[in-house]
């Protein structure tokens, strides 16, 4: 038995492949990665003019029909239409932006880093 078990075991190679646990996801990840893609939407949206916003919150997260905003919003229902593909527009061209510059998280390090420093003051002092 221990013999058939040892010719076996110097059969068997390791194998090359990088992605063995690919099926295998981090729930701590793909959380982290679901709050972070929600900050940033929601940075984005506070960067649209009010009208838009509002256009926005009643089609998108209510989902209301244009003609369900038109009342609210004082205009027609294809003047919501028109209104809501310039919202969307301006929502993604804004969330695009914020994809460009670095995470307030990047920012934080950075500010931390520079405050570490020792000012010419303190280096003449040492």
């Amino acid at each position: 038995m221990a013999m058939t078990m040892w010719k076996k075991a110097g059969r068997e190679q390791p194998s090359l492949d990088d992605n063995l646990d690919a099926g295998r996801e981090d729930p701590g990840l793909e959380n982290a990665l679901y709050v972070t893609e929600h900050v940033r939407v929601a940075a984005a949206m506070r960067t649209l003019p009010e009208r838009w916003r509002t256009v926005l919150w009643h089609a998108e997260i209510l989902g209301m029909k244009p003609r369900e905003v038109a009342p609210i919003m004082g205009i027609e229902p294809n003047a919501v239409s028109a209104l809501l593909i310039r919202a969307r527009a301006g929502l993604r061209a804004a969330y695009i932006k914020l994809q460009d510059e670095p995470d307030d998280v990047d920012r934080g390090v950075g500010r931390v880093r520079e405050s570490s420093r020792p000012t010419n003051q303190e280096e003449n002092e040492s």
